[in-house]
């Protein structure tokens, strides 16, 4: 998507893709879902009886809008031509291997970042279960599991189709990545993300409608952290807030509302939201080159290594001692002091990153690891909690 939106920035303009008549399809639909479902709420009373109609309405809707748009493209009225140059020649096309390609898919949703988020559903499914006093099943765990896997690969894809992600990461040296090394196209990339997105949405929808509702919202804030116009990654601190209620808050609140108790939600999400937003840094390490040059300011951007590892360490700080003031407040269990066992990890995380600094061994750093690593461990621990 964020071709055309450089074609038209740099002057430039090209004819409709089929990208494009996809997104427009799913950005209607959104708009139509929210109409339906408060419609079908109203007239029926039943959260179930809602969701079965807006899922099974929408679902045959979308398929005929696209149709219907590619349609319309082969009529020639009302269609002005124009020039189209410019990003497609930097992806001749190549014959690949079947393998290759699969491989290539797998690897554009980087699979040891979605494992993260699988755990999360899972976890947190049993811990609110519990919290509320309501018996679960390991197939709902495993599909609120999946419901956030598909959000978060949705996310990876997105981010690797966007050509200023791309070229920040030739710069970077990441040449192993899939749309860097040519393996999957822009628009391939693209619409491998839609479709995750729509995965993880109509399992969501699957659960009920509210489960729906938030991940859409778990959708649009994966969105909006790459995609254009608002490319929230490109502001300071605001990038690293985003993405700590995106990984820390947003997963909390979502199965949380699946039992009733959201507030518990809140109290569990709101000092993660702080830790993430500190420690998901260590990704940006090593990036600065290229950061730089497109205005993502980052951590390490911005700050420079120095303060930027003083900054994280204060926020990871802040939320361990944020659950230890709910536990003095009784807001939470006395459990939740088992949670300060994570301060050595998050402790790790600083270290090995200045480690890394010395030594000049950024991409994919330990440092990196250990955020991921820890994150899954808040979420593993959860259960323990209750």
């Amino acid at each position: 998507m964020l071709n055309l939106f450089i074609f038209l920035v740099a002057g430039g303009s090209i004819m409709e893709t089929r990208l494009r008549s996809l997104v427009k399809s799913l950005t209607w639909r959104v708009l139509g879902i929210v109409i339906l479902a408060i419609l079908a709420w109203i007239f029926t009373g039943s959260w179930e009886q809602t969701t079965l109609i807006t899922v099974t309405f929408h679902t045959i809707r979308v398929v005929l809008y696209y149709f219907h748009e590619r349609l319309w493209l082969r009529i020639r009225w009302g269609i002005v031509k124009y020039d189209y140059k410019g990003i497609k020649q930097l992806y001749p096309k190549v014959r690949k291997k079947i393998g290759e390609r699969i491989s290539a898919f797998i690897a554009l949703m980087r699979p040891f970042t979605i494992l993260g988020a699988i755990i999360a559903g899972f976890s947190l499914n049993y811990y609110f279960s519990i919290v509320s006093g309501t018996p679960t099943t390991f197939l709902q765990s495993l599909i609120i599991g999946l419901v956030l896997g598909f959000l978060q690969a949705g996310g990876q894809a997105l981010n690797q189709g966007i050509i200023e992600e791309i070229l920040i990461d030739r710069i970077n040296g990441k040449t192993y990545r899939p749309t860097v090394k040519g393996l999957i196209s822009p628009d391939e990339a693209l619409v491998f993300a839609t479709y995750l997105f729509l995965a993880g949405i109509t399992l969501a929808f699957c659960l009920n409608f509210q489960s729906g509702f938030i991940a859409i919202l778990i959708a649009l804030f994966a969105i909006t952290y790459s995609a254009p116009p608002l490319r929230v990654k490109k502001f300071f601190l605001v990038n690293n807030i985003h993405q700590g209620i995106a990984r820390g808050l947003l997963p909390a609140l979502y199965v949380s509302s699946l039992y009733g108790c959201q507030t518990k939600g809140l109290l569990f999400g709101i000092p993660l939201a702080i830790w993430v937003t500190g420690a998901q840094a260590s990704k940006d390490f090593g990036d600065e080159k290229g950061d730089k040059k497109f205005g993502i300011m980052t951590f390490p951007v911005k700050l420079g290594r120095e303060k930027a590892l003083k900054l994280m360490w204060i926020l990871m700080i802040a939320s361990f001692s944020l659950y230890n003031i709910m536990v003095g407040l009784l807001l939470v269990p006395l459990k939740f002091v088992i949670l300060n066992i994570l301060v050595l990890p998050s402790i790790f995380i600083v270290y090995a990153l200045k480690r890394d600094i010395k030594t000049e061994k950024m991409e994919n750093n330990l440092g990196w690891v250990a955020f991921y690593g820890t994150l899954s461990l808040f979420y593993l621990l959860s259960p323990l909690l209750a």
